[in-house]
């Protein structure tokens, strides 16, 4: 049962107040428990008009790595991700792409760590948004280490290029929560 509680009422390390400012590092942290914090302001992201404009993040580094990663709606916490076992060099938040890649009226967020580039790509982390938990899950569907993407508005896919960038492929969003090669190859090595 104390388990099942702390599951429930998950006590993260959360900004004291969330900047308006994008990609700032974070400066002054209390615990909180976001969850009960938000359900006490009756505060809903889902009903607060949940918008990329909107949505901004700040950063907590241990050493020369991103440990925690929280994002904000507006003032409001919405989630924190544990980014530690990433080992992913501070610096590359300034980076990442706010946008709904899944089409489903959320902001989702990509985090493409540059300082990992080699051989014509990177690493990129992709992070979608649980309308039903209210939190980010990251995404493993979808390659890590590629040339970059483009999304496909029209055909609701997103464009994924090789390394090299000399193929790409499309993925497709399923309703299981992973993406489906659609279209094309998907290849590391030229």
């Amino acid at each position: 049962m104390h388990r099942l509680f702390n599951y429930l009422l998950i006590t993260v390390l959360v900004i004291s107040s969330c900047s308006d400012k994008k990609h700032e590092p974070a400066k002054k942290i209390k615990k909180v428990n976001l969850i009960a914090e938000n359900k006490k302001q009756g505060f809903n992201p889902i009903k607060s008009g949940f918008s990329c404009d909107s949505t901004s993040f700040q950063t907590l580094t241990a050493g020369n790595y991103i440990s925690k990663l929280f994002l904000c709606l507006g003032k409001h916490p919405i989630d924190t991700i544990n980014l530690s076992s990433l080992k992913i060099q501070q610096g590359v938040e300034n980076k990442a792409i706010i946008v709904d890649f899944n089409y489903d009226g959320f902001c989702d967020f990509v985090l493409p760590d540059d300082l990992s580039a080699s051989q014509g790509g990177m690493n990129y982390y992709y992070f979608l948004y649980d309308s039903e938990t209210q939190k980010y899950n990251s995404v493993k569907s979808l390659p890590k280490f590629t040339g970059g993407f483009k999304l496909d508005i029209k055909n609701q896919r997103v464009k994924i290029y090789c390394p090299y960038q000399d193929c790409f492929a499309y993925y497709k969003y399923q309703e299981d929560g992973s993406f489906k090669l659609v279209k094309g190859e998907f290849k590391v090595e030229p």
